[in-house]
């Protein structure tokens, strides 16, 4: 006969991280509606002490694992955003235009494309000051509820174009 643990638990317990606690594999864990868990393969012992080791980091089982995706979370978020504006094969061609125009003394083209990094550098800090607000908040829903808003950005956008840098000579 197999082994069945089981526990009452809320329901937004991180199942992941206690079926790593009982060594139970992923797909042996489950909880009903009422929040009702059980393990397949587990002794209640070890299920026990499992949940006690869980309740007793609950920073460390439940609400660091939210902070670090809701982290990557945003910083991917605010790639896509860039990447949607200038895409990584233009911001190439921009960095090789800077560098050209940097070596050459080209000072105007230099300072257009300037803007770009500017603007870049500017959400970079955004995203920074994001995660410095997720990193302090306490409860998952203070970490859920901080998001980086691109609108902003979107109004900022200097707007470069390599023909328009190339055009400038100078």
């Amino acid at each position: 006969m197999t082994n069945i643990a089981t526990a009452v638990v809320s329901q937004d317990v991180n199942m992941s991280q206690i079926s790593q606690l009982c060594g139970a594999d992923k797909f042996a864990i489950g909880i009903d509606k009422n929040g009702n868990l059980s393990v397949v393969g587990v002794e209640q012992e070890i299920l026990d002490a499992a949940l006690v080791e869980y309740n007793s980091n609950l920073d460390k089982y439940e609400i660091a694992p939210v902070r670090a995706t809701r982290k990557d979370e945003t910083s991917q978020a605010s790639a896509d955003f860039i990447s949607e504006t200038y895409p990584s094969f233009r911001r190439e061609l921009f960095i090789a235009l800077a560098e050209e125009a940097r070596n050459s003394g080209l000072t105007n083209r230099l300072a257009y494309i300037n803007q770009m990094f500017t603007w870049v550098k500017t959400i970079v800090a955004a995203v920074m000051a994001a995660e410095d607000m997720i990193d302090a908040a306490m409860t998952i829903e203070e970490i859920n509820s901080i998001n980086l808003n691109t609108e902003v950005f979107a109004s900022t956008d200097p707007e470069i174009t390599v023909r328009g840098a190339m055009a400038i000579e100078d």
